[in-house]
């Protein structure tokens, strides 16, 4: 359906990436945790395992949420066709690091950016279709999980990860769950366990 109700679908569609961007915020907080614990020297099967699962949660909500960005950009929540969802997501990765090169340049960067050279990659045109099968890939129970038609959470953290960090870290200051606590999600807000008189 495109928006025809204009105002009251937006509404409810920034309701609903707020929260999926919140879900994203959680899940990569927990990886970290984790991660952190495995780096140091823990290599106790529950913190691969939570680190796995964090990390592949943050991935899933992370494609849905620019996918809901996408679909709000074009004011048509319609499916968008997967190979047209894959040259956008590698684009968006492309002009984030186009920006942050500009602002280097032209001095306007903040005191903590990284060096310009952070920034001088190329994001592989397979970037999107690759983000769209690991998330697949973790999402679904499917045998060929671990399998070598398949790329592996792990392999696509040691190809990707900078990619998705920057655009996490990037939608990270307009909707973060943190900064915002105090927005109201209807939904949520709705499941509450109140007392059941008797």
């Amino acid at each position: 359906m495109k928006f025809e109700t204009g105002d009251d679908v937006d509404k409810k569609l920034v309701n609903v990436l707020f929260h999926e961007f919140i879900k994203c915020e959680n899940a990569f907080d927990q990886f970290v945790s984790y991660a952190d614990k495995n780096i140091m020297g823990d290599k106790e099967t529950f913190i691969k395992l939570s680190s796995y699962n964090a990390y592949s949660e943050f991935i899933t909500k992370l494609y849905e949420f620019y996918s809901g960005c996408f679909k709000r950009e074009f004011k048509n929540t319609k499916h968008i066709d997967y190979k047209k969802l894959d040259s956008l997501l590698t684009e968006e990765v492309k002009k984030i690091l186009r920006n942050k090169r500009n602002a280097i340049e032209k001095g306007y960067a903040p005191d903590w950016e990284n060096d310009i050279s952070y920034y001088q990659v190329e994001v592989p045109n397979e970037f999107g279709k690759d983000f769209r099968d690991v998330r697949n890939n973790t999402s679904h129970v499917d045998y060929r999980r671990a399998g070598e038609d398949r790329i592996e959470l792990m392999d696509f953290y040691k190809k990707y990860h900078k990619f998705v960090h920057l655009l996490y870290y990037t939608a990270l200051f307009a909707w973060s769950g943190k900064t915002h606590k105090d927005h109201k999600i209807e939904h949520v807000e709705n499941f509450d366990f109140l007392p059941i008189d008797n």
